[in-house]
């Protein structure tokens, strides 16, 4: 009687398989971070030469039967910098852009292994070490995966799905990877890294020229053990004119090419609200890392409110949301960073480990053979007759009989060079049999040596190779933003960009909010704030608390864990017309009367204080002289510049008109943008040579001296 088998047990049995299969060719391995595709394209060429596109995908196609499209195109996305940060393979010819733009044809390309990929991938790595496995017809042996000498899982990026799963690895900075390698080696109890003071060394570092505006927040997250935070990304835009913006990169992990799509066909479009406005598109780029998408619309349209309608076109602020899937061994597995550094640690431990035991062997038949040679060394025409007038069984028992050599030993005879035993001579041979067992020694005692020398050369890679920051993410940063009239806002990164961007328009009443910088006097009243009025911010925001006018109505813009949220209509500020930024808890004051004093508790707080303040500032925390920059209505064309130590001196007023405090900064700052009164008819002005035009206690400078809009 035969076993009965169930029909679903073959198809589960036949569809594990199947997943297996799946999985192991489309997700990444957690010790290199490689997909199969990758692995068999980097083994089959030669390392220190060049090849055509035609050369590599017959190379790989033998072990890799899944067409010379799939080969070729992996190949050319290993050569672009904006899919990673450390290319493996270099590129003469198109290899696409992105922008969406094809790369040429395979026959008019030219490739080679970059240095970074021989120093990672193969070198000072024995191979002997290596996983392997069949090919997939059965024919040969493959790598399984690399062990290289930095985990490289961490570094790319890789997004795949099928067989019901999902794959996407964001990469991290190479210098964050390398520490992060160091500290965990330097742990004495590695089951329990604490990385959690490490957590900042996590934030991805994306090839693409975008900002990371929750880098806060992802802190925390790391912090917590949480690696699958959403990572909010916004892409980089320029307004080139007041009816023209320029989109250099949109957010991380959106196509493109696909939005290009969409944007031609929203303009085609007459019903479309884009066409309505009688926009215009042209996708510009000639540099592969940006998209240069620009969009002009006809004058007199309101350039703000065309950035806030089409972010939904252009996916300019877009999370994305790490899937730490690997396959290791022919198992999914879902491990986070520091997992990973601790897999890679104990492969690259047993791969070093493994390549000492076999040179330690090497050496011991070295040794062995040596030692033969010196004791037949003298005898060597007796042993050469031994061994050409008998047979085998009879030579092994007259060679161990007449000089007392091991099986082993009489094997080495048999396979020795007849040459080499005649000019052996035993001062060399004791020569080399010294160094061998020096070098014996020497093997031994660098199995305790292990962890340095994985530090010592991660520390050597760090050093050598750099990250080239131009086209990668950055947290955002920003020196303040413009408020353009009450129809916008525009965040600038420096004051050069601010006045660039500010002089686009002329006629409309500009401010610059700076932040973490001193602020006018405001009262706030005693108005409760309504939490479910909170929208999005129009633009991102570093501060932690910024009071502004949009839109002829209050809005306080706050910050708090990492995210940026606008509160409209919040009656919050009983003056009109007023900018407030970010000011300590406990900040210093100047009084109508020119003094410097701690700001009263009740400043912020709407009740009334003993003196008038004029403005409030941040201590600078070293002690130091202050310059207070002030203008004053009789004289509108004079900046005062005064050199202040707080206690000591106080700030001069001049008697007639109106005194307006520009700013007050430490002595050390020389550049600064400050904005000016309403009775001026200029709004903003940048000061460069702050240091030069302070010297002394007091200095009036003609406005004509300094840039301003």
């Amino acid at each position: 009687m035969t076993d009965e088998v169930m029909a679903s047990d073959i198809i589960q049995s036949n569809t594990y398989e199947y997943a297996k299969y799946v999985l192991s060719n489309i997700f990444p391995n957690p010790i290199d971070g490689m997909k199969k595709v990758k692995r068999r394209i980097l083994s089959r060429q030669p390392l220190d030469e060049s090849f055509s596109g035609m050369v590599l995908v017959s190379n790989t196609i033998s072990i890799h039967p899944y067409g010379d499209s799939s080969i070729y195109d992996t190949a050319c996305s290993m050569t672009n910098t904006f899919e990673s940060t450390f290319p493996l393979l270099h590129l003469i010819g198109k290899g696409g852009s992105y922008s969406g733009d094809r790369a040429a044809s395979a026959r008019y390309a030219k490739f080679k292994i970059t240095d970074f990929c021989k120093d990672i991938f193969f070198k000072d790595v024995n191979f002997k070490t290596i996983p392997m496995e069949s090919t997939e017809d059965l024919s040969g042996r493959e790598i399984q995966y690399f062990i290289p000498r930095i985990p490289t899982a961490l570094l790319y990026e890789n997004e795949s799905i099928g067989f019901g799963y999902s794959s996407r690895t964001v990469p991290m900075k190479f210098e964050n990877i390398c520490d992060l390698v160091v500290d965990f080696i330097n742990c004495p109890d590695k089951n329990n890294w604490n990385y959690s003071k490490l957590a900042k060394l996590f934030i991805p570092c994306l090839p693409i020229k975008v900002m990371i505006t929750n880098v806060s927040d992802l802190i925390d997250a790391y912090s917590k053990g949480n690696f699958t935070h959403p990572i909010q990304t916004e892409g980089l835009y320029v307004i080139s004119s007041n009816n023209s913006v320029l989109f250099r990169t949109i957010a991380y992990g959106v196509s493109p090419s696909a939005i290009r799509l969409n944007l031609t066909n929203a303009i085609r479009d007459k019903n479309h609200w884009l066409s309505k406005m009688d926009a215009s598109f042209d996708a510009l780029s000639e540099d592969k890392n940006f998209i240069d998408f620009r969009i002009t619309i006809k004058r007199g349209g309101n350039i703000f409110d065309l950035i806030e309608s089409i972010k939904g076109i252009i996916r300019l602020r877009t999370p994305s949301y790490p899937i730490n899937n690997y396959v290791f061994n022919e198992k999914k597995v879902t491990v986070d960073p520091p997992v990973i550094i601790h897999m890679w640690y104990k492969e690259r431990y047993r791969s070093i480990f493994g390549s000492k035991k076999h040179r330690q062997q090497e050496l011991q038949l070295t040794r062995m053979r040596l030692e033969t040679y010196l004791i037949i060394c003298e005898h060597v025409d007796e042993v050469i007759r031994i061994i050409k007038t008998m047979e085998q069984t009879q030579i092994y028992k007259s060679l161990k009989d007449r000089f007392g050599l091991s099986t082993r030993q009489c094997g080495i005879l048999l396979d020795a060079n007849l040459q080499i035993l005649m000019k052996s001579k035993r001062t060399e041979l004791e020569e080399k049999l010294a160094k061998v067992a020096n070098d014996l020694l020497d093997i031994a005692n660098s199995f305790v040596n292990i962890d340095k020398e994985i530090c010592a050369e991660v520390k050597a890679l760090k050093k050598k190779y750099k990250t080239d920051t131009s086209f990668v993410s950055s947290e955002s940063k920003y020196i303040g933003c413009l408020l353009v009239g009450d129809i916008g806002i525009i965040q600038v990164n420096s004051a050069s960009s601010m006045m660039d961007t500010g002089g686009m328009f002329n006629g409309v009443n500009l401010r610059f909010l700076p932040y973490y910088i001193g602020v006018k006097n405001i009262k706030f009243n005693k108005t409760a704030i309504s939490y479910n009025q909170i929208v999005a911010l129009p633009f991102t925001t570093n501060s932690s608390g910024i009071s502004i006018q949009y839109k002829s109505k209050p809005h306080l813009f706050v910050r708090s864990n990492g995210k940026s949220q606008c509160i409209p209509g919040a009656t919050t500020i009983t003056s009109e017309k007023v900018i407030m930024n970010h000011v300590s808890s406990k900040p210093l004051a100047i009084t109508d009367r020119g003094k410097i004093i701690k700001a009263p508790e009740d400043l912020f707080t709407g009740r009334k204080h003993t003196s008038d303040v004029l403005y409030a500032f941040d201590e600078i925390p070293v002690t130091m002289k202050y310059v207070v920059i002030s203008v004053n209505s009789a004289h509108p064309n004079v900046i005062r510049f005064q050199s202040i130590v707080p206690g000591k001196t106080k700030v001069l007023f001049s008697g007639a008109g109106e005194t307006s405090i520009l700013t007050v900064v430490g002595e050390d700052v020389d550049d600064v943008v400050v904005n000016l009164p309403s009775f001026h008819k200029y709004n903003i002005m940048y000061i460069t040579d702050v240091v030069k035009h302070s010297k002394g206690i007091l200095n009036d400078v003609n406005i004509r001296m300094l840039q301003k809009i």
